[in-house]
């Protein structure tokens, strides 16, 4: 059997898009921000001394050796998937975080790059050959709380590993622009995954500020709230070049564009969860699904979008808890299915397509007046262009679907196509 929300929710209410409130007449599209941000791209960042004191060498260690909860040590894996996916953009580097020195000088090792690096903390136990790169005015020591002394632009990749996840909302607020800022390409963050918290909690601090190892699903609402947008052609070059080398991090991965006209790509290296099912349903499958149907009423068809996969993994997970036909908190299109077998891809889209039936088209009503023919509107609905979606096993043994579109469709009183 199949369960299914009450309606693919109309934009008034219930059905493609969970908007809290009533009516909208027109989609709203996420502001942007005035440039276009590209998270793997552009690594500069340096703020006003950091003066607060402590020792480093004991904690970092430590914490380097924990898997999927210090990322520094992923980055020198990154620099060839990297170099393949920016290839020019690697010419100029900045890097934030800890260990600095010893990714700074992995990165000077390259042919045709010039690398620079910002220690969030404190130098005092550094060896020889990272003093003599801060005496050269290659690494600084700053805090990434306060504004950054360097011009817009002045770097082409910006990369950024452990910084971040000790850094309230608030500062994130103020710290991603101004990475943005100096970035020319883009922008490259890895951060902590929040399931591998092996370190203890005084492992997990930084001179009295608390790690933050975020789950994904705040990121996603993180860099929606900012108008972080992916950049598909970057995606998918790194995905390439990450499948070829084998590479697998420990970290968290998504990958985003703003709209600095900045490009600015955010790699953080996503955890598979033990719920996110995978095999052959995989996006193209969701994508043939839906474009068979569409192309039988003469719509243009839908290509995949990783913001959009993203989003509905996260959501997939987060309802892997009871596998509730209730959608999410988004300004996206969104269709749910649930069953209690491996519901697939194709199985998925067709429990939507098959409410064809209930659609009148002259009258633009769902024939039993019960709104059960707006899951297919939405898959056929004609602006709808991208489409991301997400399986998971929920802890019953159902399996939960979700499918989230851009634009979204279902505004009341417009027809599909």
């Amino acid at each position: 059997m199949s369960r299914r929300p009450n309606a693919a929710r109309r934009l008034a209410d219930g059905g493609s898009i969970p908007f809290v409130g009533g009516f909208h007449s027109k989609a709203h599209p996420s502001p942007l921000l005035s440039i276009g941000i590209f998270f793997v791209g552009a690594l500069l960042v340096v703020g006003y001394l950091y003066h607060n004191s402590g020792g480093r060498s004991g904690d970092i260690s430590a914490l380097s050796r924990l898997d999927g909860v210090s990322c520094t040590l992923e980055v020198q894996k990154l620099i060839p998937i990297l170099k393949k996916t920016y290839g020019d953009s690697m010419k100029k580097v900045l890097h934030v975080g800890p260990e600095t020195c010893s990714v700074v000088s992995q990165l000077l090792k390259e042919e045709d790059t010039e690398a620079w690096g910002v220690e969030p903390y404190e130098l005092d136990d550094a060896d020889a050959s990272c003093k003599s790169l801060v005496h050269r005015g290659i690494i600084r020591v700053a805090d990434i709380k306060f504004p950054l002394p360097y011009r817009p632009k002045s770097f082409s990749l910006l990369i950024v590993s452990d910084a971040l996840d000790y850094l309230s909302p608030k500062y994130l607020n103020k710290t991603v622009p101004e990475l943005v800022r100096v970035s020319s390409d883009g922008l490259v963050i890895l951060s902590g995954y929040p399931g591998q918290q092996r370190a203890k909690v005084s492992e997990l601090s930084k001179f009295g500020r608390p790690a933050k190892l975020r789950s994904s699903s705040w990121w996603i609402r993180f860099f929606i709230q900012t108008s972080l947008e992916e950049n598909e052609s970057a995606v998918k070059k790194f995905e390439q070049a990450a499948s070829k080398k084998s590479f697998k991090s420990a970290c968290q991965q998504q990958q985003r564009m703003g709209a600095l006209r900045v490009p600015i790509l955010l790699v953080c290296l996503i955890m598979a969860s033990s719920h996110h099912i995978h095999g052959q349903n995989g996006p193209q499958d969701f994508v043939d699904a839906h474009n068979a149907a569409r192309a039988e009423v003469g719509v243009p068809g839908l290509v995949w979008n990783n913001t959009l996969a993203v989003y509905a993994q996260a959501y997939a997970h987060y309802r892997s808890k009871d596998c509730a036909m209730q959608h999410s908190e988004s300004t996206y299109g969104e269709n749910l299915a649930a069953g209690d077998w491996d519901v697939s891809a194709n199985e998925a889209v067709n429990m939507w397509v098959e409410e064809k039936s209930s659609y009148n088209v002259s009258s633009n009503t769902c024939l039993r007046g019960d709104d059960q023919c707006l899951h297919y509107t939405q898959v056929v609905w004609r602006s709808s262009a991208r489409v991301g979606c997400a399986r998971a096993r929920c802890s019953d043994g159902w399996t939960f679907v979700s499918c989230n579109y851009d634009p979204p469709g279902n505004f009341v009183g417009e027809p599909p196509f």
